[in-house]
């Protein structure tokens, strides 16, 4: 297996343990958020590897669509010496053909994971209209725009479960909007727009 997928991945764990790794590796740390950034790994992956090296990509499930399936390419046909090291927090948002080529590592329990996620949903969805745009507001790149609404959805699918009603359709469409390359500030804006009028119906 060359291709690993690390939920929960945090900076002081020791990669190759987790990996399992007999050999020493290097460990190079790559973008792949954009196309334009899988294409620069695509220019060093041309290269020949002599040492076990490991190729991290953190977030990957803030990644665009376009990058993920992008990035598929490498991880399908690797070179004998190259190991992907993709990190992420939810797997909902990475596609199903990564997901399969992938062995899948998850370092913190997921339940543990969730209670953070579902009281982060529950503090933003009782702020008042003003708190959430200011908090939003402090948000200005897509790829933390697009982490603080994974976990918003997840937070969320643990209060539906629990029958808290809730309507999640908009942090939904808000993420896939951010996916599509939609306006970071206008997407979050019209997200808070969207949750109050909810609230009114």
């Amino acid at each position: 297996m060359h291709a690993f997928l690390l939920l929960n991945f945090s900076e002081h764990k020791d990669l190759q343990k987790i990996l399992n790794l007999s050999k020493t590796v290097k460990v190079i740390e790559f973008s792949g958020q954009t196309v334009e950034d899988v294409r620069t790994l695509r220019d060093f992956t041309k290269l020949k590897v002599i040492s076990p090296t490991i190729i991290l990509i953190k977030n990957i499930d803030t990644a665009s669509r376009e990058a993920q399936n992008t990035l598929l390419k490498f991880i399908e046909e690797p070179q004998p010496n190259l190991y992907f090291a993709l990190t992420g927090i939810n797997k909902e948002n990475i596609l199903p053909t990564i997901l399969s080529r992938c062995k899948l590592i998850n370092i913190v329990p997921a339940k543990e994971n969730v209670h953070v996620q579902r009281t982060e949903a529950e503090e933003f969805l009782t702020m008042t209209t003003g708190q959430k745009f200011e908090k939003l507001g402090k948000i200005k790149d897509r790829e933390r725009a697009i982490e603080f609404l994974s976990s918003m959805i997840t937070g969320s699918q643990s209060l539906l479960a629990d029958s808290v009603n809730i309507n999640i359709e908009p942090f939904v469409q808000t993420h896939e909007a951010l996916l599509s390359n939609g306006n970071v500030q206008l997407q979050l804006t019209k997200l808070v727009v969207t949750l109050e009028q909810s609230d009114r119906i």
